[in-house]
């Protein structure tokens, strides 16, 4: 009740200002204003569904002390988010204990009139000056007469069904607003939509000038705990780990990229609370009411709250050696100063709250995906299935099957019409019972709807091989939600599809007997050579392989790579002993100058980015400044056992390093890498496929294709980049050591030095220089007498158009123009190397022209066709008769020189029988080999009987 009475007084003082007014406002609850001063006057509101709450403080008309005789207006605007009060409907719903919990903002004793404040603000940057209007509020002058004090807020703080709004008033160039004088207004808005709440900022320019604005909101992070020190790290959602104040970008970790969202877990090891911002979305980008929509924030700041909670944290400088971790941090989201011209406005939006689901917040209505962020690793038999199993895999509580659940926030302004939602599930994850649909119908959402509908699945997780499991939800009007989830690796080494049984392996276990004939011990054949189970490993310094029971070979430990010949197919189940890593250290990987075989030493995948590296003079380094100071390569070759070839990725920020997958690296100099502790939050996107890569978004790259006895070698790709030299640098990808073979080998590379002797490179990037460019291509094979094809399938889409592109077989003598062809085949012979060569330059000047063609006949009635050509071209003349049907075809491709040509056409039909008298139809079609270009002439030929 006083909080009506109050605003009621304030509106009715804006509307119609004067002491009689006011002095009624006073009396009406000057008694419960002393009486009851509370710590803080707050609007409230909860979620309809109850899963958060939201206060915001109130600019209530409030006694400076319980004694006092002068008032001031309550400092206002600032908000403090919390968990709901039902259990377990508050927080997670599925989960209990994390009710009523402030997830941002803590409450702290003001600076006078013993009233408490917010943590969580937000600054303006007007023309270079820094406003913090809570601040500016709490230096008003105390009125004897309520009538004296300035408005701040023309309109009230209230709250609706689901939000809080209200504008205050910022004055310019003063402490104070001032009736008559120019303000900025300042609209707050904070939204509860699902498990967040979307803050909302629109700033109007009500001076005549244009005003250079920008805003920063500083958000107190909490887990709802006793205390304030957050003590946990923040993953951003490209598997980025911040444990130190950082912002984003910034020059000197260009290695971090802004995310869409971030997540932090109170304990990453089994979270009770996840706090999550997220950055992007369609209200990010809408203008609404406003005039312009500010997009996208110029940066993200997280900072011990001490620092970055100052008003001048809007310019934060962070101190990378200031933790984190067991400290009260903050989070920051800035948008720089930008024109504002006079009477336009400019909304603000950023999401922030809870990090249990994966949640699209676009407008009518919020897809939220609940599943678990990692599997564990159960031992014994799985109870949900028939089979008798040693290990399977289960949710963080030990359920399996386990529950995947999507819930639907309607807060749009009509109901949903015959909603449903449809799971999509990935390889290791499926429906247990199968009987279950996969789309669930919902029926009418209404508006506000509680509880939550929601369409839930138990899932069973069959998935034998570590990675990330990508479950898709699919709901009304096309809206998809991905939920990722770790699946961890289990003690059994599951055989894959391979050609026989060929597999480039490593194993992220420790052992007390490491010997691979006691980690291998399962299988029927011994791990000694010559029979069905082999091991080998590189050694970088003999450049050889080495065969166990080699004593390089022969121990089996956290982070290398071997060759596993498994010929019989057989799961290897690890002995017993095997102890993974503690998912909590950092590990050392050694690497010795040279080609190496490594894996990752965790049970969860890893990114390759975030490993750092210690060089050979004990500096320590991030991924990024490794490969600029020429300590390794970058790029990490893996092995498809099925396709019996490697793959790679260029791409160091989006690679991820899969557990029991072993990989190729390139080390210019002995050095060791850090595997830092996995994390539970997965990347966005996972590595691109060979396919897929590029030249870095400039210049062209074309892929070649080799294919003989039943043997294919993708992804061989030359081209330019602005960035590449003429020789050897890092855009370009040479080969690893060779892969152990199945069957006669087939091979194709590309050499710099103009013979297979040199490097070999399976890419081979080119400087942009002006001027014809050359590849040396050599393909070998150890199969006689077999075609070998190689195909350029893409040529016309990766290849511009202003150039051509010419294959030279160099041991043949024979060209082809791969603008005319897809590919070029040729016989093996005995094996062996054959040397091709690519040339690149640009079109000739001089276009195709096709002139002069006559028809004339022959004194052994037939036709002679004559037609001029202003450049070399390959030509096809047809006839057909006068209702269209093709009799013959008088040359087709026939390789015509520039000048005047003939060809002659006997007068008999594609059977060698004499066609009857009469008109005919002659097309004469002629095609650049170089250009590509093609054009046609049509003329009509009599044949006399």
């Amino acid at each position: 009740m006083v909080e009506r009475q109050r605003s009621s007084c304030r509106r009715r003082r804006a509307g119609r200002p004067g002491r009689l007014i006011a002095g009624l406002c006073a009396a009406l609850f000057a008694a419960t204003s002393v009486q009851a001063q509370q710590p803080i006057v707050t609007v409230g509101v909860t979620h309809p569904a109850g899963l958060t709450r939201l206060l915001v403080d109130s600019p209530g008309l409030i006694l400076t002390a319980p004694t006092a005789t002068t008032w001031v207006y309550q400092p206002a605007g600032r908000f403090q988010l919390l968990t709901g009060q039902n259990v377990p409907g508050g927080g997670n719903p599925f989960v209990g204990g994390d009710e009523n919990r402030n997830i941002a903002s803590m409450v702290v004793p003001g600076p006078s009139w013993d009233t408490y404040s917010f943590t969580s603000k937000v600054t303006l940057s007007i023309d270079g000056q820094l406003i913090d209007p809570y601040a500016l509020m709490f230096n008003q002058t105390p009125q004897s007469d309520p009538a004296n004090l300035s408005i701040w807020w023309p309109q009230d703080i209230v709250a609706g069904t689901r939000d809080v709004t209200g504008t205050m008033l910022v004055p310019i160039g003063g402490t104070v607003p001032t009736p008559g004088e120019p303000n900025v207004r300042l609209k707050l808005g904070f939204t509860l939509i699902h498990d967040a709440v979307m803050l909302e900022y629109i700033v109007y320019n009500d001076t005549a000038s244009t005003l250079q604005v920008g805003l920063r909101t500083m958000i107190d992070a909490l887990f709802g705990g006793t205390s304030g020190m957050d003590g946990s790290y923040i993953v951003l959602d490209d598997g980025s780990v911040i444990n130190s104040e950082t912002k984003i970008p910034d020059v000197q970790n260009p290695s971090l990229v802004m995310p869409k969202t971030w997540v932090s877990y109170d304990n990453p090891d089994s979270p009770l609370v996840a706090v999550r911002g997220t950055l992007d979305g369609a209200e990010v980008h809408s203008s609404s009411i406003a005039s312009e929509a500010a997009g996208l924030p110029d940066e993200i700041q997280f900072g011990q709250l001490r620092n970055i909670g100052l008003t001048g944290g809007y310019d934060f400088t962070p101190n990378p050696n200031a933790s984190l971790l067991n400290e009260d941090w903050a989070y920051g989201v800035k948008w720089e100063e930008r024109p504002l011209l006079p009477g336009q406005s400019r909304r603000y939006v950023t999401y922030y709250g809870l990090g249990a689901a994966s949640v699209d917040y676009d407008p009518p209505y919020a897809l939220a995906a609940y599943a678990p962020p990692k599997l564990r690793v159960m031992t014994g038999d799985d109870p949900s299935t028939p089979e008798v199993e040693s290990y399977y895999l289960a949710d963080l509580s030990g359920q399996s099957p386990f529950p995947l659940t999507a819930l639907l926030d309607n807060f749009g302004p009509a109901p949903l019409i015959n909603a449903s939602v449809r799971i999509s599930l990935p390889a290791g994850l499926e429906l247990s019972p199968a009987t279950q649909p996969h789309t669930i119908s919902l029926g009418v959402i209404n508006r506000n709807q509680a509880p939550l509908p929601q369409a839930q699945w138990t899932v069973r997780a069959t998935a034998l091989r570590p990675g990330r499991a990508e479950v898709k939800f699919t709901g009304p009007a096309g809206k998809v939600v991905t939920r990722t989830i770790n699946i961890p690796a289990i003690p059994i080494i599951s055989a894959l599809p391979s050609a026989v049984g060929l597999e480039m392996v490593s194993v992220p276990y420790d052992f007390i007997n490491s010997d691979a004939s006691n980690v291998f011990g399962s299988l029927s054949d011994s791990v000694y050579p010559g029979g069905q189970v082999a091991l080998w490993r590189w050694d970088p310094t003999t450049a050889e392989y080495k065969t166990y029971p080699d004593p390089w070979t022969g121990n089996i430990s956290p982070g290398t790579g071997y060759w596993l010949l498994n010929g019989n197919r057989e799961d290897v189940v690890l002995p017993p002993t095997a102890t993974p890593l503690p998912a909590n250290q950092t590990h050392a990987v050694p690497l010795l100058a040279g080609w190496n075989q490594i894996g990752n030493p965790f049970v969860v995948p890893v990114r390759f980015d975030k490993v750092r590296v210690i060089g050979p003079q004990g500096a320590e380094w991030s991924m990024d400044e490794a490969i600029t100071r020429g300590l390794l390569l970058p790029v990490l070759y893996s092995y498809d056992a099925e396709a019996n070839e490697y793959t790679w990725s260029t791409s160091m920020q989006l690679t991820e390093v899969i557990p029991y997958q072993a990989y190729w690296v390139l080390a210019y100099s002995d050095i060791t890498l850090l595997f830092p502790p996995p994390t539970l939050f997965a990347p966005a996107s996972s590595a691109p496929s060979v396919a897929a890569q590029s030249s870095g978004g400039d210049g062209w790259q074309v892929g070649l294709q080799v294919a003989a006895a039943g043997q294919v070698r993708r992804s061989r790709s030359f081209g330019v980049a602005a960035a590449s030299s003429d020789g050897m640098d890092l855009s370009d990808v040479p080969c690893p050591p060779k892969v152990l073979q199945a069957g006669p080998e087939l091979d194709a590379f590309f050499t710099m030095s103009g013979d297979e002797s040199g490097t070999r490179y399976l890419v081979d990037m080119r400087s942009e220089r002006q001027g014809e460019q050359v590849w040396d291509f050599t393909v070998t094979t150890e199969a006689a007498g077999v075609p070998v094809s190689i195909r350029w399938p893409s040529l016309s889409a990766e290849l511009p158009s202003e150039l051509t592109a010419t294959l030279e077989d160099v041991s043949a003598g024979r060209k082809t123009y791969m603008r005319t062809s897809n590919g070029y085949t040729y016989n093996s012979g005995t094996g062996g190397a054959r040397r091709l060569r690519v040339v690149v330059r640009a079109r000739a000047s001089a276009t195709l022209g096709l002139m002069g063609v006559t028809c004339s006949a022959t004194d052994v009635g037939g036709v002679a066709v004559t037609y001029t050509l202003s450049a070399p071209a390959k030509v096809d003349v047809e006839v057909r008769n006068i209702a269209g049907r093709v009799v013959h075809r008088a040359a087709s491709g026939k390789d015509s020189p520039e000048g005047q040509n003939t060809v002659v056409w006997s007068g008999v039909d594609k059977y060698g029988t004499r066609v009857p008298g009469g008109l005919y139809v002659v097309q004469v079609t002629a095609r650049s080999a170089e250009t590509g270009e093609s054009m046609s002439v049509i003329r009509t030929a009599r044949i006399v009987r």
